[in-house]
């Protein structure tokens, strides 16, 4: 089982490949409406990401919208996606691209090409004011001017970073060291980043594989998802002294106001039944936590919360372990009533809205 957060620097220092073809025809793009599912593909199978758009107002769907406005697929292993402004933001993690689109078209604006001194390997955005922050896998957090569309500062921090979140002033990033799991002495953290100054302020320990990591603009929450042996995921909350409360068993979570979802699925033990994934649903404030009876779920792989209805997105493999076989994912009332059905991509993990 696999996963809840949207979808430059001068020529001499980025490889820029343009978007638009020399077909002087004027285009007639179509314009989407509602959100986006971030397909990752699979790569062992050649399968390039992909981005469905989901019309959530009348129930359609529109498959390879990217491909289909660009003429070219979106890459190898789109991770994560962030909407900021008018445009969509893609970290292309194995083709080391960050590809910027119009959000309601889908046209490449500009292709980013991060060089050594930036770090490689685009994992996940965040984004305040004028740039949007976009952790390198290799160690490094990248800064983008949204204006110029380049990076113009980097700042080297922790073995793989993943997900991010800005609160107030700081930007935290989850350090996940990912390759180090099986080393259960290692332990991610998470670095805290002064916007201000771009300089890591803070190392907050969390815990091993610290990678899921998401705010409502006050409140932080982690995920550490363990060793997938004998560490379980766990989701783990920062509070205002950067102290790191354990919560709740988790291994998938979106957050939406005073809300946070969250999923337990565990990892199947060896000699061991399968226990079937669990859904919550918690109010921060209170600190009540519900579980959430979501239908027609075969095995989740990522959650989104689409703000303006606050209605719950859970995509999930057709199949059991279907890591290459299109998606489904389900919309359901803020309460947990089944919805409506959706057919999208292959891995879809990341939601946009």
């Amino acid at each position: 089982m696999k996963l809840n957060k949207i979808f430059a620097i001068a020529l001499c220092a980025l490889c820029f490949t343009a978007c638009s073809d020399d077909d002087d025809t004027p285009e007639v793009l179509q314009v989407y409406t509602g959100g986006y599912v971030l397909n990752q593909g699979n790569m062992s199978k050649n399968i390039p990401g992909s981005l469905t758009n989901i019309d959530t107002e009348n129930g359609q769907v529109f498959q390879d919208v990217f491909q289909k406005a660009n003429k070219r697929v979106l890459g190898d292993t789109p991770n994560s996606a962030i909407k900021y402004g008018t445009r969509i933001y893609v970290a292309g993690t194995e083709s080391n691209t960050i590809e910027v689109m119009n959000d309601s078209t889908t046209k490449c604006l500009k292709t980013i090409i991060p060089n050594a001194s930036a770090g490689k390997s685009p994992r996940c955005f965040a984004a305040k004011d004028r740039y949007v922050y976009v952790s390198m896998f290799d160690g490094y957090v990248s800064r983008i001017d949204t204006v110029s569309l380049n990076i113009d500062a980097t700042i080297k921090v922790g073995p793989n970073p993943e997900e991010m979140a800005v609160v107030g002033n700081y930007l935290y990033v989850a350090n996940s060291d990912g390759y180090n799991t099986k080393n259960n002495s290692v332990n991610g953290y998470v670095s805290k980043i002064n916007l201000s100054t771009f300089t890591e302020e803070a190392k907050i320990n969390a815990g091993v594989n610290t990678n899921k990591l998401v705010s409502n603009g006050k409140d932080i929450f982690v995920i550490c998802t363990g060793n997938y042996e004998d560490i379980d995921p766990t989701l783990k909350q920062i509070d205002s002294e950067d102290n790191v409360v354990e919560l709740f068993p988790a291994n998938y979570m979106a957050i939406n106001g005073d809300k946070l979802y969250f999923v337990y699925a565990p990892y199947p033990k060896k000699g061991q039944p399968a226990i079937p994934p669990t859904y919550y649903e918690y109010v921060i404030s209170t600190k009540v936590k519900t579980e959430l009876q979501l239908a027609n779920i075969i095995s989740p792989v990522a959650i989104g919360i689409n703000p303006s209805t606050e209605n719950i997105f859970v995509s999930s493999y057709s199949v059991e372990y279907g890591y290459s076989e299109p998606c489904i994912v389900n919309e359901y009332s803020p309460t947990g009533a089944f919805l409506k059905k959706y057919d999208v991509g292959i891995q879809a993990a990341y939601f946009v809205f």
